[in-house]
């Protein structure tokens, strides 16, 4: 493992953490302060970050490290406030011809305190999923196990981040693969016993009609369903001859080893709409689903991309359609542009969130906030965070976490090699 340690620095609240090997420019100094990595730690972050208990963050980056094929990382907290972080190598992909290469999407704990995420290839070239254990003694070395790898009807290209249920069985998505070739939702069960295989099962392969090439990670409701989202696929006369995408659901047999339900929720068909969904929805109070897509909406088709933040109503009934709704178009005036990555929601309803571009000269992605209205009906109220520039990072695409008071995330350029950066915003 390399560690360093970097001392934090803000700029208008947002503390950086740079993954590149060179230092701030003394110019910038009086105004960010940054955790540098040398070379060996990693570039171009395509997830987020997740906490443990102790308030380390742990993230990957999807290229760099020893081997140029990417790295997990952590970063401790200062034992005492305004001290060092500190900054760790957990692992670098790419060490043996089996490995994963490429991670994205954010990764996730297990009950025992195992880090599971996915790497887009690497493997038998078609991705994995991998394990990573703490060592039994601190300072040790962390152990990476990849616990599958992908390779054709099982799927290929996992590119989002993995979620656990209850049992601690394992589930996401492909972008390919699968017996229609338009990706996959599968499932991972543990060993029966410790060291022993992984079983994969494919629980729905995607034809295109009920949707193409899945990007985001899926969510739980409280009866076992699965929601999520297809980048591409559904309505063939969308403006893309591939289709523009779909929201939908998998449900659980009635009894085990019978097969899952899909059901298409909604299908993306005009621009104004918003299209294009790459980021996980979220479930509120109401069994409501929001999302984002990354184009469309009022100002699609101009100088910017768009996207909307949108909300999809349960039925009252079983069987009936769902109603759809755009919560808000971006890429006005001073808005940000292209939303990625997954939202996060307040307990009072208000929704967080990344755009990857900015609707104005600097054009490096925003960090916005979306209020629901007082009352039914009324509209959503959409104002920006923080605006990103090149030396606080630019081009966020990973999830915002919540720690404390403060938002943490990644961007996959910027800093002050362009290498990307780890942000906390803070009021």
């Amino acid at each position: 493992m390399i560690t360093r340690k970097f001392l934090p620095t803000t700029i208008c609240g947002l503390v950086i953490l740079l993954l590149t090997s060179v230092f701030v420019p003394s110019a910038l100094a009086q105004h960010i302060q940054s955790f540098s990595f040398n070379q060996f730690d990693g570039a171009v972050p395509q997830g987020g970050l997740v906490a443990d208990l102790s308030g380390k963050l742990y993230g990957t980056t999807s290229l760099g490290g020893p081997s140029g094929d990417g790295t997990v990382f952590q970063i401790s907290p200062p034992s005492s406030p305004g001290g060092a972080w500190t900054g760790t190598l957990l692992y670098s992909f790419g060490s043996n011809s089996q490995d994963g290469t490429e991670p994205y999407g954010s990764m996730v704990f297990d009950s025992a305190g195992n880090l599971f995420g996915v790497t887009l290839g690497g493997g038998n070239g078609a991705g994995t999923v991998f394990e990573l254990s703490p060592p039994a003694a601190p300072d040790g070395a962390w152990t990476e196990t990849v616990a599958y790898r992908f390779g054709g009807n099982d799927g290929i290209y996992p590119m989002a981040s993995p979620v656990f249920d209850r049992a601690g069985n394992l589930y996401g998505t492909t972008e390919g693969g699968g017996t229609g070739s338009s990706g996959t939702v599968w499932e991972l069960s543990p060993p029966s016993s410790p060291g022993g295989p992984w079983t994969e099962t494919v629980l729905h392969s995607f034809s295109g009609s009920d949707g193409r090439e899945p990007m985001a990670s899926l969510v739980f409701d409280g009866k076992g369903n699965l929601y999520g989202t297809t980048s591409f696929g559904g309505d063939q006369n969308c403006e893309t001859p591939i289709g523009c995408g779909v929201v939908f659901e998998l449900s659980p047999p009635s009894s085990p080893g019978d097969p899952w339900t899909d059901t298409v929720l909604h299908i993306f068909v005009a621009s104004v709409q918003g299209i294009n969904p790459d980021s996980a929805l979220i479930l509120n109070k109401t069994g409501a689903l929001l999302g984002t897509t990354s184009y469309g909406g009022t100002f699609d088709g101009g100088t910017f991309d768009g996207g909307v933040l949108f909300g999809l109503q349960p039925p009252a009934h079983p069987g009936e359609a769902w109603t759809y709704a755009v919560l808000h178009s971006f890429g006005g005036s001073g808005d940000g542009d292209v939303p990625v990555g997954n939202l996060t929601r307040s307990n009072s309803g208000t929704i967080y969130g990344v755009t990857q571009y900015t609707s104005d000269q600097s054009g490096d992605g925003t960090i916005f906030q979306v209020v629901p209205p007082a009352s039914p009906g009324g509209a959503w109220a959409e104002s920006l965070l923080y605006s990103f520039t090149g030396p606080s990072g630019a081009h966020p695409v990973g999830d915002l976490i919540t720690r404390g008071n403060a938002f943490w995330g990644t961007t996959s350029q910027g800093g002050s090699t362009n290498d990307g950066v780890v942000f906390k915003l803070s009021p």
